[in-house]
């Protein structure tokens, strides 16, 4: 991934509101959404510990040149436990190590 997409990519992260990232429900949904990107929550894992699944992906209605290779593409993953909870900080630091 070029440097000015890792940029792109990780302002969307930071911008998301820490109370987006609280209390997650136990079924699939988007969880926030701009134009160009949105965070879904894909639901829980099947195995133990119960975690739910969350990641980033490129709209495809993105308006932003660079970024539009990216079209439709999961760019993040992060796993949030469900009987020990990730901080609204801890989600954001995982979404941006895993691209």
């Amino acid at each position: 991934m070029s440097s000015k997409l890792r940029v792109i990519f990780t302002d969307f992260i930071e911008s998301i509101p820490d109370e987006k990232l609280l209390g997650f429900s136990d079924t699939a949904g988007k969880v926030h959404t701009t134009r160009d990107y949105y965070l879904q929550n894909l639901g829980l894992t099947t195995n133990l510990p119960k975690c739910n699944i969350l990641r980033v992906m490129v709209s495809n209605t993105i308006s932003v040149t660079s970024a539009a290779q990216a079209r439709g593409s999961i760019v993040a993953s992060a796993f949030v436990p469900v009987d020990n909870p990730l901080t609204p900080a801890e989600i954001k630091k995982a979404l941006i190590a895993s691209f």
